[in-house]
């Protein structure tokens, strides 16, 4: 569809402003592994990043940057109200303190609330087949880079490594081509490629 595009007469994405291209995952299993995904998207050092790969950064309408989200204090308080208050059990606790992550507003960066996945808001829409499927692999590839890093190393550094690592680099062949071709060097990229991808700005 995106490819040959064929009602590019009738359709606007990228262009109109109005349009969000909204990622689901599954939902962390843990409040650790939930605060991280939030911090990574959240965190000021990774906004030239996420700025990067989604083509905006919002701190207010319908995918706001929120730090508060990656509060692993505050999610843990939850858990143990929530057992506390003679939920079923521990992992419907953790679950219960998940959603509630962002509160009552849904419209952040990652949102928490969908009942079994965790909805990355971030991404401005396109009508590029390419800028769609990098879109696609950030959000898959950021859900596993933050369940196996330390908060403390949620960095942008850390990340183009991982992406970079020769497991996840069929992963990441549309990400790292498009980082590529915006100016991140620190990419793994195969000798013989060329950096003829159209991208978006």
């Amino acid at each position: 569809l995106l490819g040959g595009n064929p009602y590019k007469d009738k359709l606007t994405s990228h262009s109109s402003g109005k349009c969000g291209l909204h990622v689901h995952l599954d939902k962390p299993e843990s409040v650790l592994h939930a605060t991280r995904l939030a911090q990574f998207y959240n965190s000021p050092i990774n906004e030239e990043l996420i700025r990067c790969v989604a083509r905006r950064y919002k701190t207010d309408g319908y995918a706001k940057v929120a730090p508060h989200q990656g509060d692993t204090v505050l999610a843990a308080k939850r858990v143990r109200n929530n057992i506390r208050n003679g939920y079923d059990s521990k992992r419907g606790a953790i679950r219960r303190a998940i959603t509630a992550i962002n509160g009552d507003d849904r419209y952040v960066a990652v949102n928490f609330q969908p009942e079994r996945t965790a909805e990355v808001r971030i991404f401005r829409g396109s009508m590029i087949a390419g800028t769609v499927i990098a879109c696609l692999e950030f959000a898959v590839l950021s859900w596993y880079f933050t369940r196996d890093t330390e908060k403390k190393n949620l960095t942008t550094e850390r990340f183009l490594k991982f992406i970079s690592l020769p497991e996840w680099r069929h992963e990441s062949a549309y990400l790292r081509k498009y980082l590529h071709n915006k100016g991140y060097k620190n990419v793994f990229m195969p000798k013989n490629t060329k950096r003829s991808m159209t991208v978006e700005v």
